[in-house]
């Protein structure tokens, strides 16, 4: 009897044992069996070949008319990732007269999303009126193509107020014979001075005696605060990179002072300091800097910008060859339709409740 007792002891202890078994190995599929049901994995096709998607967005170019005769230039572009290198198609083409750069990216761009669901286009327009279209096939970039408007000398301005164009002169006091050159011309001007520099005073008492504005020069080791008390008379303040300090208490006392900002930076402020000001109700103007390379062209891009929106601030180097030209095409305004202003004009139209003076 006691042997039969031992025996089904050992016989319950095999029988829990293999149980554990099975409840390690094969309870967690049958749990996501009972959670999940017998729901199949959805087959995600892998996107396209790069060289595929090339070939779709080169076939898609005449119905929005770009032709051969229309490219600039073309290179590839080396990318890699985890998964291996491959090559971008990089072009850049150049639209006839009164193509608008914009609207032919956005007809591109919807003609290749529309013949090829798995791809994601992009349009990006950039401050000196050329348009990016980006096609992409997953995760990887596989064209990018620049659409360079033909732009005439002077935009045609339509009836109503005439768009304001102002300039600023930046690094006035870095060169103080170039400067007192060009604050002799009679047109409305900014001039932009750093804090602590040995011409500062001088400079700031002879610009608003030949009634010029002035702007104080953030310097990256300066808060806006510190760059206004530096610079006398100053009506705003120009940032060229993002500034030092805590955003909302700098927004607070520009505000509390009527001080706007020129944005010069080239990428744009920080989001901290765009929302910041915003929300200080600081009138924030975005500005342009005209690059060494061809400046003529960035000069007729900056005037169409300014016509179609209205307003336009250009900011230039006193000491850059392109300082001139900018000037001329100031003074040549009028004649097409513009009026140069002040830039605290062109911040009381962008924001009608700011009392910025100039």
């Amino acid at each position: 009897m006691r042997g039969r007792r031992v025996l089904l002891a050992a016989g319950a202890a095999a029988g829990l044992a293999a149980g554990g078994w099975v409840a390690v190995t094969r309870l967690p599929a049958a749990l996501r069996v009972a959670v999940e049901g017998t729901r199949q994995e959805e087959f995600r096709a892998p996107p396209p070949r790069v060289e595929e998607i090339q070939a779709r967005v080169r076939a898609a170019l005449p119905a929005v008319g770009l032709e051969a005769a229309d490219l600039v230039e073309e290179f590839p572009t080396g990318r890699t990732d985890t998964r291996g290198t491959w090559e971008v198609w990089t072009s850049r083409w150049r639209l006839a007269a009164g193509e608008d750069a914009p609207v032919t990216g956005q007809r591109l761009a919807s003609l290749v999303a529309a013949a090829s669901s798995d791809l994601d286009t992009y349009v990006v327009e950039s401050g000196s009126g050329v348009t990016e279209v980006r096609v992409y096939g997953g995760s990887r970039l596989a064209a990018r193509l620049a659409l360079e408007p033909t732009l005439p000398e002077w935009p045609a301005v339509g009836p109503g107020d005439p768009p304001l164009l102002a300039m600023v002169l930046d690094a006035v006091d870095h060169d103080p014979h170039a400067s007192n050159r060009l604050l002799g011309d009679l047109q409305p001007l900014a001039v932009a001075l750093s804090p602590y520099s040995p011409f500062t005073l001088r400079m700031a008492r002879d610009a608003v005696t030949g009634h010029k504005e002035v702007l104080a020069r953030v310097e990256p080791d300066t808060t806006p605060g510190e760059a206004l008390e530096a610079v006398p008379y100053a009506t705003g303040v120009l940032l060229a990179t993002p500034p030092r300090g805590e955003p909302d208490a700098e927004a607070a006392a520009l505000r509390e002072q009527d001080i706007y900002v020129v944005d010069a930076v080239p990428e744009g402020l920080p989001a901290a300091w765009i929302r910041a000001l915003k929300d200080a109700g600081v009138p924030r103007i975005r500005a342009v800097r005209l690059p060494p390379a061809d400046p003529g062209e960035a000069l007729r891009a900056f005037r169409a910008r300014a016509a179609r929106e209205g307003t336009g601030v250009l900011v230039v180097d006193v000491g850059d060859p392109s300082a001139q030209p900018a000037l001329d095409s100031l003074a040549e305004a009028r004649l097409h339709g513009f009026r140069p202003a002040f830039v605290a004009e062109v911040a009381r139209a962008s924001d009608p409740g700011s009392t910025a003076r100039p």
